[in-house]
């Protein structure tokens, strides 16, 4: 056996481990190709803990007013409702979610001042206020310039992998 069929086999048993019935054989060829990285949105905001002195070569976090933002991120979803203006507030500023050691340092600032993650805090009210796919939408730039730039070298993290890798871990 050739690398090449080596690599056909394992596409085929990705493929496998993964189809879903409800989906036609060209829709599952598809989203097994999809590739991925480890390092996602989700990870930072939910995990933080696992990144700290993993991502090498981010500068030091501008740490201006972090304690302020979170303190407003959590006022506004603790309780009974959601304070839908201060939470978009927190969300849309310019100096809150700027640059990938930023939205680190005010995820992990999150989890240690209030126990949870920040991403589990807010996924409901991501959920009724739409601001999740904003949120991602930037953190993923972030993300992205990252990899492309200092994080190159990085492949635990920036690597592009199948999805189905992604899923199975590292």
């Amino acid at each position: 056996m050739n690398i090449n069929e080596g690599q056909e086999s394992l596409k085929r048993a990705l493929l496998i481990m993964n189809y879903k019935l409800d989906k036609t054989l060209n829709e599952n060829i598809n989203e097994s190709s999809k590739m991925l990285r480890f390092l996602t949105p989700d990870v930072v905001l939910k995990k933080p803990e696992e990144l700290t002195n993993q991502l090498t070569g981010l500068p030091k976090a501008n740490q201006d007013k972090i304690e302020t933002i979170i303190k407003v991120i959590n006022d506004a979803v603790s309780g009974l409702g959601t304070n839908k203006e201060a939470l978009s507030r927190a969300i849309k500023n310019d100096n809150t979610f700027n640059s990938l050691q930023r939205s680190l340092a005010i995820s992990s600032a999150y989890k240690k001042n209030y126990g949870e993650s920040l991403g589990d805090a807010l996924e409901n009210e991501f959920t009724t206020y739409g601001l999740k796919n904003e949120l991602n939408k930037k953190i993923q730039t972030q993300i992205d310039q990252y990899c492309m730039g200092v994080g190159q070298k990085n492949k635990k993290w920036c690597e592009m992998k199948p999805e189905g890798e992604i899923k199975y871990g590292f």
